[in-house]
């Protein structure tokens, strides 16, 4: 289902573009990164994402920044699976980018993509050997 998603994703709008005077752009991009991630195309949701934050979406508003903050959070928990072997810097982004996504005070406001971000968060942590610390996910 996740290639299907990304397919249909993709068909809107390619990676690394972002769609011009699209006012509801921001609620679909947690959902876009996570179906090239799970369709193993985690290259193209971090390019995505460099378009999204070179075109300005996260000063939109909070949820604008949040969504961003979440998107990136999810596409950096993907990276180790991307063959490259520089597994301790990717760890400290990973952990650096999801408490980025704790830390906002208006998190809470949002539980869904919240949550989103924690079981990313969780399962990059298992993947590492770090169950305890993911069980607090």
């Amino acid at each position: 289902h996740a290639e299907e998603a990304w397919l249909h994703a993709r068909d809107l709008t390619p990676p690394g573009a972002v769609a011009d005077r699209d006012p509801w752009t921001h609620l679909s991009l947690v959902d876009r990164v996570q179906a090239a991630v799970d369709s193993g195309r985690a290259e193209e949701a971090r390019r995505h994402l460099r378009a999204v934050r070179a075109s300005g979406l996260a000063r939109v508003s909070a949820h604008h920044a949040f969504l961003v903050t979440v998107a990136e959070a999810i596409a950096a928990a993907a990276a180790d699976d991307d063959g490259d072997d520089d597994d301790e810097g990717k760890g400290v982004d990973v952990d650096r980018r999801s408490a980025a996504v704790y830390a906002r005070p208006d998190a809470r406001n949002w539980p869904f993509p919240l949550a989103r971000a924690h079981l990313a968060h969780a399962v990059w942590l298992r993947r590492q050997h770090r169950p305890e610390q993911a069980a607090t996910h």
